[in-house]
């Protein structure tokens, strides 16, 4: 066998040679710029390839065995298969054998198993934020990212919004403490049907013209005194009743008196809530077995916190009603503004 040992091989016009049946190389081969290869490159027996660049495959790369073993990001325009073994993504809705059902990272992840039943939680963290995760409820429907339950153990808490903290079991929740106003249709004009309206205990004003922000209801006993002086001693049974709807109140009381002490003024009944800056009211009273002079009527003085039992009496003005000796009974109603 022949060697030639050459330092360049050049075709007639000083280009790269046509080899048009092959080259066979039996070692390694260096090549000091780029090369072309416009057929296929096939590799027999080849066991890695060692790139410290891109590898760029045109038409994509099929691997047989082994699958892909990559350090940093993988980017994909899409994903075929059933994505079983996959971390850190939301696998779309899933239920499990005690029938909840769960979408979203996180949602679910705090469920003690064969103890929570009937449950659905959708939305990121939903039901498992790390504070009142739902661990043993059942029958709860949770949606929003980090809504919650009120408790570990909730029973039928319908939470819905981003943030949503539920209230108690059996209650429905719509969204978070940031939320002013909740729309029954797209035009406000749903009926709703519902057994009552609870009105937080202290009264949150609204100006509106249009919107009812209080309601309340309460009963008692009556206190009754002098406007000046002296005392009263009531008979049984006294008992007054209100119902304030906004700023309307509308108050009742009934009463009788047994004894008095050195009563000066006229009789007055304090009043559940105050009455409004800058209105008078005036209601009804009927007085049985006392003796005075006019027609006897409630007033209420703005800013007041009592109502007075007076007597009207043409031209000569307001009298007020002084119990005397005896039984004496008093039954009056009366509208005001608070």
């Amino acid at each position: 066998m022949s060697q030639i040992n050459v330092t360049t091989i050049r075709n007639r016009t000083g280009g790269p040679p046509s080899l048009d049946q092959g080259v066979v190389v039996g070692s390694a081969a260096t090549f000091s710029s780029t090369v072309s290869i416009a057929g296929t490159l096939t590799y027999e027996d080849v066991t890695n390839i060692d790139s410290v660049g891109i590898i760029t495959a045109q038409t994509g790369i099929k691997v047989l065995a082994g699958g892909i073993n990559a350090v940093g990001v993988v980017t994909a325009t899409s994903f075929s298969g059933s994505g079983a073994n996959l971390t850190g993504i939301s696998a779309g809705l899933t239920t499990d054998a005690y029938r909840n059902t769960s979408g979203g990272i996180n949602a679910g992840d705090s469920f003690t198993s064969g103890s929570a039943l009937d449950n659905t939680l959708i939305g990121y963290s939903a039901g498992a934020t790390g504070s009142q995760n739902l661990t043993t409820g059942d029958g709860n429907t949770v949606v929003g990212h980090n809504a919650i339950v009120s408790a570990a153990g909730a029973s039928n808490q319908t939470v819905i919004g981003q943030g949503a903290d539920g209230q108690a079991d059996n209650s429905v929740t719509l969204g978070n403490d940031a939320v002013t106003a909740v729309y029954m249709a797209s035009d406000s004009g749903a009926l709703v049907h519902t057994a009552g309206i609870q009105f937080p205990a202290t009264q949150v004003a609204n100006g509106g013209a249009n919107v009812l922000d209080d309601y309340e209801e309460g009963n008692g006993t009556p206190t009754v005194s002098m406007s000046t002086s002296g005392t009263v001693t009531l008979g049984s049974s006294p008992t007054y009743c209100y119902t304030k709807v906004g700023n309307i109140i509308h108050f009742s009381f009934e009463f009788s008196t047994t004894g008095v002490s050195s009563p000066v003024g006229t009789l007055q009944v304090a009043l559940p809530i105050a009455s409004a800056a800058s209105f008078y009211s005036a209601g009804s009273l009927r007085v049985y077995s006392e003796t005075f002079d006019g027609s006897p009527f409630i007033s209420i003085a703005p800013s007041a916190s009592v109502c007075q039992l007076l007597t009207s009496k043409t031209g000569a003005g307001t009298q007020s009603i002084t119990p005397t000796a005896g039984t004496r009974y008093y039954f009056g109603t009366v509208t005001y503004r608070a």
